[in-house]
């Protein structure tokens, strides 16, 4: 899918000897391999087939060669288009990621060092957005934005989904449930209700560890263990039985036994098994075990013996062709670098506007990675409400992330902004966002905002935005409890997370990430097609991860699924008793 040459590394060659940028106004580019200073390199726009060029100067800032290196821009770093004063703002993609610390002469490095203890040296710097408003009240909010209806309706990414057709020209073969969704997998989950019977509840799957079902053996006996369920106050307690019960019920759930403790407020006898009940589909095999009431080790066989059953029925349940419009699918990045921005997560974006055209779902959350980029998530929301609902939760997730940093010291690092990012290329929290909200699409409105762990479906189809941390275990397991059936994650630097319920396709467009860890990462985004031929990013996108995309819903196993990353958690909002 990725191409022939899509695990090569860049800049092996002289054609990615180059500097490319979103936009003519911006005011910075990225290299595309490491430019020896001292020459000129080719400038190429997005979306243009003329080609400039721009001279890379020897007299770079003393801080960022390293003792005795030679004089390079590092491939996937920033570099100044033209002079770029003082407090100047510096602009990617047509967006305000920062400001300068100091004068930049045109061909010089934009950057930050890090060191151990925070940022040592650079020549960027936050820059406040003008938007942002005083918190006190969504009143304050709503006048401080000077929102108005109107102001909505001129964006043209706002049509009615009324509109659109039911799009029935794909079909994909997966497993139908009784509600009227469908599943890419029919595992069988052992939730424990509380952690405090984590190791029962996986050691009645781990009996069934080599057991598998389906035509490439994609469907398993799965434990979800977690850190929840006692001693919780309010919200949080909330929190955690809408999580649980939405993986429960979600549509890749084909059969569920909960073991309980039996003393704990999210007891098999009370919220979390009512909740079950009434959410999963008739077709869905519940069952349960008390590990109090039957002793441990009664317990487990108890469960042993009620998945061995499971499994012979949910064996004999064979894929039916269904159209693709039911499809819910999480869109999500990890361990980003400058190439997520400019290929990964575009591509992904690409795939949710194509998604969404056909009256599919696409659901993104890391709210705390929308900060910086409201002025164009305002222009997104379908109504000022929807606006409101967004802004609420991306100033609450600003202050848990300040809260977070200053119990941490931790200097001048910001929670979402890590070593790792800025020894990537990326510098400012406005440009990592700028990045993150590609995987979006531009052409479709968010419909409405949900909580952590709440499940999409019974909504009308759209694009969607939970509340969720930056940290990928968690925003990935409430993005699959949203309901979705696959999850295109993209990454830079590379991880090689999963999900115990949801398939993670992981992709990168840094090919060298995809050299080192093929053996955790799907594929690759082919840009020499992009830029070397000059091809339609749409195009590209449409051809590398639509075919394995279908093929994963369909039951092909993921890198992930073969590495057994079956990973889960909660959401905490650290309201303990």
């Amino acid at each position: 899918m990725a191409g022939d040459d899509s695990g090569k590394p860049p800049g092996r060659s002289t054609e990615f000897l180059c500097i490319i940028r979103f936009r003519k106004d911006d005011n910075v580019g990225i290299a595309l391999a490491d430019l020896p200073c001292g020459g000129s390199y080719p400038l190429i726009t997005f979306g243009e087939s003329g080609r400039g060029s721009l001279a890379i100067p020897e007299n770079q800032p003393s801080w960022f060669a390293g003792s005795g290196a030679p004089a390079v821009i590092p491939r996937y770093h920033k570099v100044a288009l033209r002079a770029i004063p003082p407090d100047a703002a510096v602009v990617k993609d047509g967006t305000v990621i920062g400001a300068a610390t100091t004068a930049i002469l045109p061909g010089q490095q934009v950057d930050l060092v890090v060191g151990d203890r925070g940022v040592t040296a650079g020549n960027i710097r936050e820059y406040p957005d003008p938007y942002q408003p005083p918190a006190e009240s969504l009143e304050t909010l709503a006048a401080a934005y000077a929102i108005q209806r109107d102001g909505f309706d001129r964006c043209p990414v706002l049509r009615s989904r009324e509109d659109l057709p039911d799009y029935n020209g794909v079909a994909v073969p997966v497993y139908p449930r009784a509600d009227g969704a469908w599943g890419s997998r029919n595992h069988i989950l052992v939730i424990p209700s509380v952690f405090c019977v984590n190791q029962e509840a996986a050691a009645i799957a781990d009996a069934f560890r080599h057991e598998a079902w389906g035509d490439n053996g994609e469907n398993a006996v799965i434990a979800l263990p977690h850190q929840s369920g006692c001693c919780q106050a309010g919200f949080d307690e909330e929190v955690t039985l809408r999580t649980l019960a939405s993986m429960a019920c979600h549509p890749n759930t084909g059969g569920l036994v909960i073991v309980t403790l039996g003393c704990s407020p999210l007891c098999v006898n009370d919220r979390l098994y009512a909740a079950v009940r009434a959410g999963a589909g008739s077709d869905c095999l519940v069952a349960c075990v008390r590990v109090q009431q039957d002793g441990r080790e009664a317990a487990i066989r108890n469960g042993q013996e009620i998945v061995r059953g499971m499994i012979g029925q949910l064996r004999a349940q064979e894929r039916r062709p269904l159209p693709l419009s039911g499809l819910c699918l999480a869109v999500k990045c990890g361990g980003s670098d400058p190439t997520s921005g400019l290929f990964a997560n575009s591509a992904i974006g690409h795939i949710a506007d194509w998604l969404l055209d056909r009256n599919g779902t696409v659901v993104i959350s890391e709210i705390m990675e929308f900060f910086g980029a409201e002025r164009i998530l305002r222009e997104r929301c379908r109504d000022p409400t929807v606006w409101l609902d967004l802004l609420r939760i991306i100033k609450t997730n600003e202050m848990i992330g300040e809260s977070v940093a200053r119990a941490a010291d931790s200097g001048t690092f910001s929670v979402e902004l890590t070593p790792g990012n800025i020894r990537a290329g990326l510098s400012t929290q406005e440009e990592k966002s700028l990045g993150a909200i590609r995987k979006m699409g531009t052409r479709h409105p968010i419909e409405n905002v949900v909580p952590f762990g709440r499940r999409v479906a019974g909504f009308r189809h759209g694009l969607y935005v939970m509340d969720g941390p930056g940290q990928d275990l968690i925003s990935a397991s409430g993005l699959a409890a949203a309901g979705a059936q696959a999850m295109l994650f993209s990454t830079g630097i590379g991880t090689p997370l999963g999900n115990a319920v949801t398939p993670v396709i992981k992709i990168t467009g840094n090919a060298d990430t995809f050299a080192r860890h093929r053996d955790f990462i799907d594929l690759c985004i082919p840009y020499r097609e992009i830029l070397d031929r000059g091809r339609m990013e749409r195009e590209v996108a449409e051809e590398a991860l639509l075919p394995e995309l279908l093929a994963v819903i369909g039951g092909k196993k993921t890198r992930a699924e073969e590495n057994r990353h079956r990973d889960f958690g909660i959401r905490s909002y650290i309201m303990v008793q």
